[in-house]
């Protein structure tokens, strides 16, 4: 009877007895070892590096799960998406913060109320508004999604006023985002080159932005049809565009500057007056004074209206050189005062034809420049706004 006890536990003891325990690889490892070389984050690498340092070392599949074609094991993947879910749902919550506060900062200003920050400023540097002006639009009907173009500025004239000009001139929809001198620190790193004007979102792909005048200038002159009928006019244009930039503009440095200063202009003297030459006839480095090189840059333009004996500068059509040179002229015979005829004192009767011909064919471009939604001029040196 004992004997067959013994026999009866032993029997038992040995089918029981539990095998050596081997580390098996999970069977997701090998599809893993197969796919991309990179890892989803930082935690997938380290989870991924300690998940080797505790395996055995008997591993058949060490190598593998140490080679750097492997990812993390199905766990920690299932542990990483809910952490990824999470930071990509912060990102967007952030952007619409981002954009939902620069919608508030970017409130509609009416012109009334544009001016009268600008006046309460004083001048640029006190500027502090971040504001849409729209215009051309039917107020309390529309708002910015029914502009056909955004642009980016300071408050002020200078290299925007070109681009409004032509916006005005067809008549088009548009708004102005205005920036202050002081939020602009703000604003500044969001723009292509750090500088404005900028004409947001030209190719309606929500991604790009156009900068600099004269591009923009272009762009929404062929758009808008202020650019020729043909290659040859459109040549032509470009020509007399970039003559006005170079001299009446200083390449868009200032509007008082060595080849153009309508100040120092009216108050040429007599002898100054019969000693200007030719612009044609004038070196690049010469000794003229301001005034003299203001007048021969001017008469360029009285020439070439004399030559062609047209209302317009090229062809027969308002075109964007036509524009660039009417809102140089309307600020000296317009809004400049002086105590003498300006087209008979200085021999540019066909400026002064090609000014009231504008006026009197382009109502809508005349009526924008006596407007409340056009930005007041400044005095400089301290860029101080002229309450006109």
């Amino acid at each position: 009877m004992t004997l067959v006890l013994i026999l009866v536990l032993l029997f038992t003891f040995q089918t029981k007895t539990v095998t050596p325990l081997t580390y098996h690889a999970p069977r997701t490892t090998k599809m893993y070892a197969q796919t991309t070389t990179t890892f989803t984050c930082r935690e997938d690498r380290a989870f991924f590096m300690n998940a080797c340092a505790k395996a055995p070392a008997s591993t058949t599949r060490t190598a593998d799960m140490h080679s750097p074609r492997c990812l993390c094991n199905v766990s920690h993947q299932k542990q990483s998406r809910p952490l990824l879910q999470t930071r990509r749902r912060k990102k967007s919550s952030a952007l619409k913060t981002v954009r939902d506060d620069d919608t508030c900062e970017r409130s509609i200003i009416s012109a009334e109320e544009m001016r009268v920050h600008l006046y309460d400023s004083k001048d640029l540097w006190s500027t502090t508004l971040h504001q849409t002006l729209l215009c051309n639009c039917v107020e309390g009907e529309d708002d910015e999604s029914d502009c056909a173009f955004h642009f980016q500025y300071m408050p002020m004239r200078n290299r925007i006023e070109i681009p409004r000009m032509l916006c005005e001139a067809a008549n088009c929809k548009y708004a102005l985002e205005l920036i202050g001198f002081v939020p602009w620190a703000d604003v500044k790193p969001t723009t292509p080159y750090g500088k404005t004007p900028t004409l947001k979102n030209y190719d309606k792909t929500k991604s790009k932005d156009l900068a600099h005048e004269k591009p923009i200038a272009r762009y929404l002159a062929q758009k808008l049809n202020f650019f020729g009928r043909d290659e040859d006019e459109r040549a032509k244009i470009d020509e007399v565009y970039e003559q006005h930039w170079s001299t009446i503009r200083n390449h868009g440095l200032t509007h008082q500057g060595d080849h153009f200063d309508i100040h120092q202009l009216l108050e040429i003297t007599d002898e100054e007056l019969s000693a200007t030459p030719r612009f044609q006839d004038m070196r690049r480095v010469n000794s003229f004074s301001p005034a003299q090189r203001s007048l021969a840059s001017l008469r360029v333009f009285n020439e070439i209206f004399a030559e062609n004996q047209s209302q317009y500068l090229v062809g027969d059509a308002l075109s964007l050189c036509d524009i660039a040179l009417f809102e140089t002229v309307y600020e000296l015979f317009r809004e400049e005062s002086a105590d003498f005829d300006i087209a008979e004192r200085f021999n540019l009767k066909y400026l002064e034809r090609f000014l009231e011909h504008v006026e009197e064919s382009h109502a809508r471009l005349s009526e924008y420049m006596k407007s409340k939604r056009r930005v007041p001029r400044y005095e400089r040196p301290g860029y101080v706004y002229i309450n006109e």
